[in-house]
C-alpha cells in the first residue's frame, strides 16, 4: 500500500491533467448537455406540459366581432401548433430557431416546416440571417421565415440559451462524472506509480517509466519525491500501486451531483429537484410544484411571443391589424367538470325562466331589457309577445 503522501501527490498529478473547458457557450456544447441523461430528463419534463396546451387565436380587444375572429382563425386553421411547440421551445435551448411558413394557395397557413439550427446562422459582416445548406446561402426574410429568439438584446441579437448560466456547472458535472471513467481507461484499476528524485537523469526516468509500461501493459504516473539522499532509489522503491478505490470516488461523485442539482433547478425552477417526493414534505412539494408551473407558463409567454411575430407576418397578406389578436395557450379543459358546470347552469337558468313565467302568469309585466339582464342574454334574441293570463277565479284564459 502507497502511503498518504504518494497518493495525495498522484491524485494532485492525475486530476491536473484533466482540463476543464472554458469559453463560451457554443453549439456542441449545448448539444452535450441537451444529451446529458438529468438534463434531458427535466426537458423532457416541461416539453410534456407545454405540449399538453391547447393553442387559440384571442381577441386583443372586446369590440372585435365573432365573424372577424372566425376569419383569421382560419388562416391557421390547418397548422397542427402542438406537434410544432417543441421545436418553438428549442429556441430557449440554442438561442434562436427558425421555421419556414408554407402557405397554401388561398394564403392561409398550410404548416411551419422547423429548420435544423446548424443550418441557420447570422451573418454580422452583413447584419441578417441566412439559411445554409452545403455551399450555398439564403437571406432569412421575415414574409417567408419564422424567427424565434429567446432573450433577444441589441447587443446579442442571436438570443441566449437557457443553459448560459449553468454552463459551468455542466462542464464540472461532465468533468467529475468521468475524471474517474477517463482515469481508469487509461491507467486501468490499478495505477502504477513511479516515484523519481527530480534530480535524477530525465532520460533514465523516461526509460524506467516505459520499461514499467511495458511490463503493466498500460500508462504509468510519474510523480517527484524528495528523497534527501545521495544514494539513487532500486527499482522496487521507485515502483508504487494504488487502487482506484484509493482516490476515494464519492468525493467526485458528490461533486457531480452537486452541480446536477444546479442544472436542473435552472431548467424546472430555481427550487425544484428532480427528487421531489422521495424526500423532504408535503409543502416543499407544492412549492416544486408551483415553481414547475411558473417555468411552463414563462414557456407558453416565449412561444405565444413568438407567434405574435406569425400574426404580423400574415396581416399584410391579408390585411388585418396584428395587434387586435394574440395566440394563447390554455391547460386542456377537464370534460367531465365542463359537463357539471353547465348542468348546474342549465338549471340555474331554468329556475330563472320559471320564475319569469310565475311572474308573467300572475299578471306583471317583465321588460325585455330586465329579462336579458336577468338571464344574462343580448337583448336583441329577445321581443315581446301576447302572454296569456290565467284568471284563477274562473279558471279562464284570456289575452292581456
Amino acid at each position: 500500500m502507497a502511503d498518504k503522501k504518494l497518493i495525495e501527490s498522484a491524485v494532485i498529478k492525475l486530476f491536473n491533467e484533466t482540463s476543464q473547458e472554458t469559453g463560451d457557450l457554443d453549439k456542441d456544447t449545448i448539444k452535450r448537455i441537451v444529451k446529458d441523461i438529468d438534463v434531458n430528463s427535466a426537458l423532457n419534463k416541461i416539453e410534456r406540459s407545454v405540449s399538453g396546451r391547447e393553442i387559440f387565436v384571442r381577441a386583443a380587444r372586446k369590440n372585435i366581432s365573432d365573424a372577424e375572429l372566425e376569419k383569421v382563425e382560419g388562416i391557421f386553421a390547418d397548422v397542427k401548433f402542438n406537434r410544432l411547440l417543441n421545436y418553438v421551445l428549442k429556441a430557449r435551448i440554442f438561442g434562436n430557431y427558425a421555421f419556414e411558413i408554407i402557405y397554401n394557395e388561398d394564403y392561409t397557413v398550410d404548416t411551419l416546416v422547423p429548420i435544423p439550427n446548424e443550418c441557420v446562422d447570422y451573418n454580422n459582416k452583413d447584419k441578417r440571417w441566412e439559411l445554409k445548406v452545403g455551399n450555398s446561402k439564403q437571406e432569412i426574410t421575415y414574409e417567408k421565415f419564422l424567427l424565434c429568439i429567446h432573450k433577444w438584446l441589441p447587443n446579442k441579437v442571436v438570443g441566449e440559451s437557457i443553459f448560459e448560466p449553468c454552463n459551468v456547472s455542466f462542464l464540472d458535472k461532465e468533468l467529475f462524472t468521468n475524471q474517474l471513467r477517463g482515469i481508469a481507461k487509461k491507467y486501468g484499476d490499478v495505477i502504477a506509480v513511479v516515484a523519481y528524485d527530480p534530480d535524477e537523469d530525465e532520460d533514465e526516468i523516461k526509460e524506467r517509466a516505459e520499461s514499467i509500461k511495458a511490463a503493466k501493459g498500460e500508462n504509468v504516473i510519474m510523480v517527484p519525491v524528495e528523497r534527501g539522499g545521495a544514494n539513487q532509489p532500486t527499482l522496487q522503491e521507485s515502483v508504487h500501486f494504488i487502487r482506484l478505490a484509493d482516490l476515494d470516488p464519492e468525493i467526485y461523485t458528490t461533486l457531480a451531483d452537486r452541480e446536477k442539482t444546479k442544472l436542473i433547478q435552472n431548467i424546472l425552477g430555481s427550487t425544484l429537484t428532480m427528487d421531489v417526493g422521495r424526500t423532504g414534505t408535503q409543502a416543499l412539494g407544492t412549492v416544486h410544484m408551483e415553481a414547475e408551473e411558473q417555468v411552463v407558463e414563462e414557456c407558453c409567454s416565449f412561444i405565444s411571443d413568438c407567434l405574435q411575430n406569425l400574426l404580423k407576418t400574415v396581416s399584410e397578406l391579408w390585411g388585418f391589424n396584428h395587434k387586435d389578436y394574440y395566440f394563447s395557450l390554455e391547460k386542456k379543459r377537464d370534460k367531465k367538470a365542463d359537463l357539471e358546470v353547465e348542468e348546474k347552469e342549465e338549471t340555474i337558468t331554468q329556475t330563472k325562466i320559471n320564475n319569469i313565467a310565475v311572474l308573467t302568469q300572475s299578471g306583471i309585466k317583465v321588460s325585455v331589457d330586465y329579462v336579458a339582464e336577468y338571464l344574462g342574454i343580448d337583448k336583441k334574441h329577445l321581443s315581446e309577445a301576447p302572454v296569456n293570463v290565467v284568471e284563477f277565479a274562473r279558471g279562464r284564459k284570456y289575452p292581456r
